[in-house]
């Protein structure tokens, strides 16, 4: 199994963004279905190289190596697939898309589009915040656009910011 951090920049990546900060033991139980997942992955019985990992307790992140053997639908629908039944176990929902993450410190505050309106009226937020991209494709992406500041964040444009 790859080390995340071992794998190359253009490797490509999926991030599944929990609607909750992960407990203790559901973080535990994550990551050893990640390890376990990583480690067995095959893409039509091949062998990936593929990394994963937990960031933020909220972010699962899956990477797969795409120059040492190209990943198959049926791979990714792999991925997908144990973190439904992750989601589905932990009551955990890794699919809201409408759901913005703004990284606080070290960790992540969950905002609807309606609380984060409000954050950004009662000034707790402003358009320079960082928020996570979803839009990443590889993990060279994630680390430089992984988190974008509100102002270029694909739902800036049907916010209301104070001046």
């Amino acid at each position: 199994m790859a080390n995340l951090s071992n794998l190359p920049s253009h490797a490509r990546i999926w991030v599944y963004a929990a609607d909750r900060n992960l407990s203790v033991s559901e973080a535990a139980e994550i990551q050893q279905a990640i390890r376990l997942f990583t480690s067995s992955w095959t893409a039509h019985d091949i062998p990936l190289e593929a990394a994963g990992e937990i960031l933020f307790n909220q972010l699962v992140l899956f990477a797969v190596n795409e120059q040492a053997h190209p990943i198959s639908g049926c791979g990714i629908d792999k991925s997908v697939k144990i973190i439904k039944d992750l989601g589905e176990k932990l009551n955990l929902n890794f699919f809201n898309r409408m759901q913005v993450l703004v990284l606080k410190g070290d960790a992540l505050e969950t905002h609807s589009k309606t609380s984060l309106q409000a954050a950004i009226t009662n000034c707790s937020l402003d358009q320079t915040a960082l928020v996570f991209n979803p839009l990443v494709q590889t993990k060279g992406d994630f680390e430089e656009k992984g988190f974008v500041p509100l102002s270029t964040f694909w739902m800036a444009s049907q916010l209301n910011f104070a001046v």
